[in-house]
């Protein structure tokens, strides 16, 4: 109840997340019925060695952003230009990015077993303020700190209840008629960063055996054509990329990969407000 007054700046957030239709960054029907194919598990992954890491860090922090804000900016600036060799993307078409949320705040809710205690919020923009990379950093950074100041990840959670409870006897299906996710960007974090296991490199080791890296893949939904993940473990960035197969051939998904990267790349020598 103390912190439904902050909760009202959210509702014009809510108002745009309903109208505007986003779109997908491949036009296509979703599948419904009997699949052409099963969904397969098809990824690309980079990894950035220390020293880029920490360079990564500190062209962010020059830019008063940090990692996330910067990652996010060059995730949407690859996503809008494979868009824009796929299909004429009008400058009033809107690409959405949904970025999951940590939402344990407390000491308690830091040991609480429970495996999701997350939300998710989401990022609209046009092709046309994606290509204004510096002031699209800075907007993303501005509402990423508006929304965590405000703790406004928590009207998603609302709004799933809401739904669950006005909607009575709604028969279940799978049939997703418009897109609502043009892109998924999920941010892990360190992982492990409270282990007593760790070495010198920062990995974790137990019974002689050395965890040299891991991945980790975020789930697609319909209408969702690709969903990028990242995480820190020995002092390493990780880039990681799902995308479906049935409708991004892996030549076309990993020219898309690797812009992204190189995006990132181009920070450590030529910050993106230059």
């Amino acid at each position: 109840l103390k912190i439904i007054p902050q909760q009202l700046v959210g509702l014009a957030g809510v108002r745009q997340f309903v109208m505007r239709q986003p779109k997908p960054l491949i036009p296509h029907q979703a599948f419904h019925g009997e699949l052409p194919e099963p969904l397969s598990m098809v990824t690309c992954d980079h990894c950035f060695s220390p020293a880029q890491t920490n360079a990564l860090r500190l062209a962010a922090s020059q830019l008063g952003l940090n990692l996330n804000d910067l990652m996010a900016a060059c995730v949407f600036r690859a996503c809008a230009q494979f868009r824009a060799g796929q299909v004429q993307q009008s400058d009033d078409d809107w690409l959405r990015m949904m970025i999951p949320v940590n939402m344990r705040i407390s000491r308690e809710d830091q040991n609480q077993t429970a495996c999701n205690i997350v939300s998710s919020i989401f990022l609209d923009r046009t092709p046309c303020q994606i290509r204004d990379a510096a002031n699209l950093a800075q907007s993303i950074h501005l509402e990423m700190e508006l929304i965590k100041g405000k703790r406004l990840a928590l009207l998603f959670i609302l709004s799933i209840w809401l739904r669950k409870t006005l909607t009575v006897r709604r028969k279940k299906t799978n049939s997703a008629v418009n897109c609502q996710t043009s892109v998924v960007f999920s941010n892990l974090g360190k992982l492990f960063g409270r282990s007593p296991l760790f070495d010198a490199q920062k990995r974790i080791v137990a019974g002689g055996v050395v965890l040299e890296s891991l991945f980790a893949f975020a789930p697609l939904t319909p209408f969702m054509c690709a969903a990028f993940t990242t995480l820190q473990y020995a002092n390493q960035l990780t880039l990681m990329m799902r995308y479906d197969s049935r409708l991004i051939e892996p030549e076309l998904a990993g020219g898309l990969f690797r812009h992204a990267v190189t995006l990132l790349e181009e920070q450590l020598s030529e910050p993106i407000a230059s």
